[in-house]
């Protein structure tokens, strides 16, 4: 379904999005927060929506948190994590509207592209693209 793409995709988005301290965010942790943090959204704006596909808001953090693999939220090998930009990216994902977060999502069309909606969103919320970069 392509909503739940957009959805799991949000959360990816999210996936240096939390927040564990006033101004940086363990990658350790990144997921872990990210998975409460995009749930919380999704839930707090569609809540019909989201009990439709994923249940609970435990089902979903966990589909989200599977996502993240053994591992947890990682850079690439040759990329450098910014808790800083971690924790900023989840103060303004968090802030967006939701009218503004579903209309980020949705293309021309009024269906979900996962890459659509992850561009749309990083240029919603630059600063989530800076939370891994290359040195």
């Amino acid at each position: 379904m392509k909503i739940r793409a957009w959805f799991f995709l949000a959360s990816l988005t999210a996936a240096g999005c939390g927040s564990s301290g006033p101004s940086s965010i363990p990658q350790a942790d990144a997921c872990n927060q990210a998975a409460k943090s995009a749930c919380g959204k999704i839930y707090g704006c569609q809540p019909t929506l989201a009990t439709a596909l994923f249940g609970t808001q435990d089902a979903c953090e966990t589909m989200i948190l599977s996502s993240c693999g053994s591992s947890g939220f990682q850079c690439a090998a040759t990329q450098t994590y910014h808790g800083d930009k971690a924790e900023m990216c989840k103060d303004q994902f968090t802030a967006l509207s939701c009218d503004t977060l579903i209309a980020t999502a949705l293309s021309a069309n009024g269906t979900v592209s996962l890459s659509g909606a992850f561009a749309s969103i990083t240029a919603s919320v630059p600063v989530c693209g800076q939370i891994c970069t290359t040195p």
